[in-house]
C-alpha cells in the first residue's frame, strides 16, 4: 500500500490506482483492507502529477470512495482522500464568509501527530492556562472528518504545527498543514520531537519561520510564555504575519 509518500511515484507508474479502486468497490469481510486502500489513495492524491482523481473517475472509484465515507471503519481515510482530491477552488469555498471573517478568529488550532500526544497535551494545558482557546484533534475516541479540521483551520487566529517525523508521515497532518498554507493562515511551527529537522513538504510549509522548541520539559513553560506573547500580536487577524516573533528553538 502507498502509505509512504516516498513510494508514490513508483506505485503510480503501475495500475496501482485502478487496483485500489477495485478494493474500494468490493464487499470485504475485512474492512481494514478498504481503510488501507483509502489511506493509500489519500497519500497518492497529494501529487497532482499522478492524476489520481481522473483515474478514479474513469473506473468508478470516486463513487465507491463516497460510499465508504458513511462507514465507521473507513470514514476518516475516505473523507480525507476526497477532500484532497477536490479542486482548490472548491476547498476555498468551504466555510463561507463567516468562517473566514477576522473578527471571530480567537482560537488557536493545534495540528499534531498523536505520537507526541504527551508533549502536545502539556503545551495545550499551558496555553489554556494563559487564557487561550485551543482546538484540535485531542479526543482519541472521535475520528475527525476533513471538513471538521478544515473548519478549525479557517476559524483559527493561528495554526500551531507540531513538527516531528510522525507528523510529516501523516496524511491527515499534511492535509491540515497545506490547507493552512493555502488559506494564508498564520502558521507557527513547534518542535515536539528532539533533534528533528523538517524537510520535504513539511520543510516547505515551515519555510524560514521561527519555531518554538517545546521538547525540554524544564524549559517548556517559558517557551510557551514566549509563544503566547507573540501570538497576542496576531489574535483576531488573518495570515500575512509570521507567528515567530518570540524566541526560536
Amino acid at each position: 500500500m502507498a502509505t509512504s509518500s516516498a513510494l508514490c511515484p513508483e506505485l503510480a507508474a503501475s495500475d496501482c490506482v485502478e487496483q485500489l479502486a477495485l478494493i474500494l468497490q468490493r464487499d470485504w469481510e475485512w474492512p481494514r483492507a478498504q481503510a488501507m486502500a483509502c489511506r493509500a489513495i489519500w497519500n497518492l492524491s497529494f501529487d497532482p502529477s499522478l492524476c489520481v482523481e481522473a483515474r478514479l473517475r474513469a473506473c468508478a472509484g470516486l463513487e465507491a470512495l463516497k460510499d465508504l465515507c458513511a462507514r465507521a471503519e473507513t470514514k476518516q481515510n475516505a473523507t480525507g482522500a476526497l477532500w484532497q482530491l477536490r479542486p482548490h477552488t472548491a476547498r476555498e469555498a468551504v466555510g463561507g464568509a463567516d468562517a473566514r471573517g477576522g473578527s471571530s478568529k480567537k482560537a488557536l488550532m493545534v495540528s499534531h501527530s498523536r505520537a507526541q500526544h504527551g508533549v502536545v497535551e502539556d503545551v495545550v494545558r499551558l496555553l489554556r492556562e494563559g487564557g487561550w482557546e485551543v482546538v484540535g484533534d485531542f479526543d482519541d475516541s472521535v475520528a475527525p472528518t476533513a471538513e471538521m479540521m478544515a473548519a478549525a483551520v479557517e476559524r483559527a487566529a493561528a495554526v500551531l504545527i507540531c513538527a516531528s517525523a510522525e507528523y510529516k508521515a501523516g496524511a491527515g497532518c499534511r492535509m491540515e498543514a497545506e490547507y493552512a498554507l493555502q488559506c494564508k493562515a498564520t502558521i507557527v511551527p513547534l518542535l515536539v520531537s528532539a533533534g528533528y529537522r523538517a524537510d520535504g513538504w513539511l520543510g516547505l510549509v515551515m519555510g524560514a519561520k521561527l519555531w518554538y522548541d517545546v521538547t525540554d520539559e524544564g524549559r517548556r513553560e517559558g517557551v510557551v510564555e514566549s509563544l503566547s506573547r507573540a501570538l497576542r500580536g496576531v489574535r483576531g487577524q488573518r495570515g500575512g504575519r509570521e507567528g515567530g516573533n518570540g524566541e526560536s528553538g
